[in-house]
């Protein structure tokens, strides 16, 4: 539930840009990142809807927002179902080596979990979902005009241990994420918290 509200407030006082086909929003502090992060992610967009017509308005219906926040220390991208949003690491955006195809590549892949979730899935099956997904993005990169090393990105997520993909993986994720910005006693707290509700 926390995570819930955390998302929908940080949505609420994120910077919008509505000129694509889904509602961007960046939460930064800086607005020279906002002026750089923000229109990355609407030419991504762009670039999903030139090359494939048909799953830029798939995306469009199933995907309600996009928001740039977190850290590529978690994931790059990451599915929110109960807002039907895309969650986009900001300082990946931002990354001058990220360009607007390798944002492009993922937010196809995040949009994927958008359509999977609908047939509903456990955790089990978590490590063939995510191929599935990489399998599209490796569809969508080999349409790019210069797509090759995109194409090679997809492949080798198609080529990951399905375990990484597990809850304790990502939540390991989460934590080390934590220790970048929070004090180890926190984290510790937090890790405490997290190990009993994933048990």
């Amino acid at each position: 539930m926390l995570v819930y509200w955390t998302n929908r407030l940080a949505w609420a006082i994120s910077r919008k840009d509505t000129t694509a086909q889904v509602p961007v929003g960046a939460l930064f502090v800086s607005s020279d990142i906002q002026n750089q992060a923000i229109p990355k992610v609407v030419a991504a967009l762009r670039c999903i809807q030139q090359v494939d017509a048909v799953r830029s308005q798939r995306i469009k219906r199933q995907v309600k927002r996009i928001l740039v926040v977190g850290s590529r220390l978690v994931a790059y991208g990451i599915w929110y179902r109960p807002l039907r949003m895309i969650s986009l690491a900001d300082d990946w955006v931002k990354d001058n080596a990220t360009s607007c195809e390798r944002i492009a590549l993922t937010i196809v892949h995040e949009a994927t979990h958008a359509r999977l979730w609908c047939f509903g899935y456990d955790e089990p099956l978590r490590g063939r979902v995510e191929r599935i997904c990489n399998y599209q993005a490796l569809v969508f990169a080999s349409r790019l005009p210069e797509g090759a090393t995109l194409v090679a990105i997809a492949r080798a997520a198609m080529d990951r241990d399905p375990e990484d993909y597990s809850m304790e993986r990502r939540r390991r994720r989460i934590l080390d994420a934590l220790e970048t910005v929070l004090p180890k006693r926190i984290v510790a707290l937090v890790a405490r918290f997290s190990r009993g509700r994933a048990a």
